[in-house]
């Protein structure tokens, strides 16, 4: 993780978080912590104590809102990574980085990407309504996220 204790870096992400709560309460954005994030808000009362990310998840229109802002108004404070920003970037997921930052997760150390600090920011779209067919759309994204990670990752970590 770059050299960087994992309490330090929780705590900037936590800055982070703060920061996007009042972006959001000012914008009437809606949003929620989700994942790892909010098994440790519920399990540790905080962090998981090795996690290095906060993920938080917005219903579409809010999400797209939140970015439409943040490019246009806080491009100097933050940056937006996801496959339409960034040419190299493998993820599924949209992160909001803190500029004047850097950080690495290890299997993304050889991407030629600039990364930072940040937050993993999910939109939350319609879902089916019968579980079959939650399944089968579970299955695809699942699918085709790792094929978009094997596109950039010579060497992918489990």
């Amino acid at each position: 993780m770059n050299n960087i204790k994992v309490e330090d870096l929780q705590n900037k992400m936590l800055e982070m978080l703060l920061y996007f709560d009042e972006f959001c309460r000012e914008n009437s954005l809606k949003y929620y912590v989700c994942g790892g994030c909010l098994i440790g808000v519920v399990r540790h009362k905080g962090f998981i104590p090795w996690d290095d990310d906060i993920d938080v998840v917005l219903p579409r229109k809010d999400f797209n809102k939140m970015i439409e802002v943040f490019k246009r108004d806080y491009s100097d404070k933050y940056s937006i990574a996801n496959v339409e920003t960034m040419e190299n970037y493998p993820l599924m997921t949209t992160r909001l980085m803190l500029k004047g930052t850097k950080f690495v997760e290890e299997p993304l150390k050889n991407l030629k990407c600039e990364l930072g600090i940040f937050l993993d920011i999910y939109p939350y779209d319609n879902i089916p309504d019968s579980d079959e067919e939650l399944k089968k759309q579970a299955k695809r994204a699942w699918f085709w996220s790792k094929v978009l990670i094997l596109r950039h990752v010579a060497f992918p970590v489990l």
